[in-house]
């Protein structure tokens, strides 16, 4: 008995495993629906940065099998720099983590 649950247990581990998202691999580049209008430039970022990497995919997608996310420049702070700000405010050191030119590439 017990080892049919230990194999049951691996079972779902492995597919739990298995169906995590693969991040894309490079810099991503979200640019604003009304790029002429906006002030900033796009965001660029990279999955593979020790601080998104750090991330769970639900922390910022909402869900653990990651995917495309649509955001505006409302949701797209709601959803960055909650996150950001915490760390400028926790670590000195990572102060510009919060500022503008840091995600958004300069026009």
């Amino acid at each position: 008995m017990k080892r049919m649950l230990a194999a049951v247990a691996a079972a779902f581990l492995a597919v739990g495993v298995a169906s995590a998202a693969e991040p894309p691999k490079g810099k991503v580049t979200i640019a604003q629906k009304d790029a002429a209008a906006a002030k900033k430039g796009p965001v660029t970022f990279d999955h593979a940065s020790a601080t998104h990497k750090a991330q769970k995919c639900e922390t910022c997608h909402g869900k653990a099998e990651g995917g495309k996310m649509e955001l505006d420049m409302k949701s797209g702070h709601a959803t960055c720099q909650k996150c950001h700000n915490e760390t400028a405010k926790a670590d000195a050191a990572k102060k510009a983590i919060a500022s503008c030119d840091n995600c958004h590439a300069k026009k």
